[in-house]
């Protein structure tokens, strides 16, 4: 197994929970959110300079669209928000199934421009769902009773998409209909050992292998789908890496977020990189 202690501090405890890493290719800036400090980040990794924006309500993810603006899962529904006006306009509320103590969580979009976020619930009861978002069918349900929809992502072909159930320990495979948008035939891949940290945020490289960061376990993984093995590890200097993605002209520097929570180590909630020796794909950009 390969382990790789290269990672460099990009910006030094920036978040009390960084989240939701995603990188615009086309214009080199990395984008991501602090969910407990209620803020939208982004950086340029060739100006020193921060944009920060406070955000309306507690937010769960942020991903790309076609134009410029982003598209951010909130705890009162899913926004779109303009980058020059800095404008936020409501797309839809939640499901007013979800439990009270729910709130919208990890999202990402797919390869056809759709918006899929799963929820979470604060007394981590087995009640949370998985949606997924456009603007012509709205907000509609594929996955229910969960105990959290986590680190979603698909493999380069797209015939499989990936979730994580964090309190479970556990990461599951379905099969992908990139023209439909369904999802069937959901299969256990992945069954993360408590004392090695929760499964949290997730990527896939450009060779199918998924990079999974262990919540507790001061490491991000990679992992074979098809075998459960874990390929490599990266060892990071925090307790709490929460999620990953590749970033840079080459895609091949995978950026961490991570988060303070009970970590006593000052570089908590900092973002990390690593150069690694296999690249990741462009990050699919919702049709808006």
């Amino acid at each position: 197994m390969d382990v790789y202690n290269n990672i460099e501090t990009v910006l030094p405890s920036i978040a009390k929970m960084g989240e939701s890493p995603c990188w615009d290719e086309q214009n080199n800036i990395l984008y991501f959110i602090d969910i407990v400090g209620k803020k939208l980040i982004s950086f340029f990794p060739s100006d020193p300079q921060l944009k920060k924006w406070t955000l309306p309500t507690t937010p769960g993810t942020v991903a790309l669209t076609n134009n410029n603006k982003l598209i951010l899962a909130l705890t009162s529904g899913i926004y779109a928000f303009d980058l020059a006006s800095r404008e936020f306009t409501k797309l839809t509320d939640p499901d007013p199934r979800e439990h009270k103590a729910s709130r919208f969580n990890d999202g990402k979009c797919d390869s056809c421009g759709r918006f899929w976020v799963g929820t979470t619930n604060m007394e981590r009861k087995p009640v949370c769902w998985l949606y997924q978002y456009t603007a012509e069918r709205g907000l509609v349900a594929y996955e229910s009773n969960l105990t959290i929809s986590n680190g979603l992502a698909w493999s380069p072909d797209n015939k499989k998409m990936y979730r994580v159930d964090t309190w479970i320990s556990k990461v599951f495979s379905y099969d992908f209909d990139e023209n439909t948008g369904n999802i069937s035939n959901r299969r256990l891949i992945i069954e993360v050992p408590k004392e090695n940290g929760l499964p949290d945020g997730m990527e896939v490289d450009v060779e199918g292998k998924l990079w999974i960061a262990h919540w507790g376990g001061y490491c991000v993984c990679r992992y074979d789908d098809e075998t459960g093995q874990m390929l490599a590890k990266i060892e990071t200097p925090v307790k709490y890496p929460t999620c990953c993605t590749f970033g840079g002209k080459s895609l091949n520097l995978l950026y961490i977020t991570s988060a303070q929570n009970d970590d006593t180590n000052p570089m908590a909630g900092s973002l990390f990189k690593v150069s690694l020796p296999v690249a990741g794909m462009p990050t699919h950009r919702f049709l808006i």
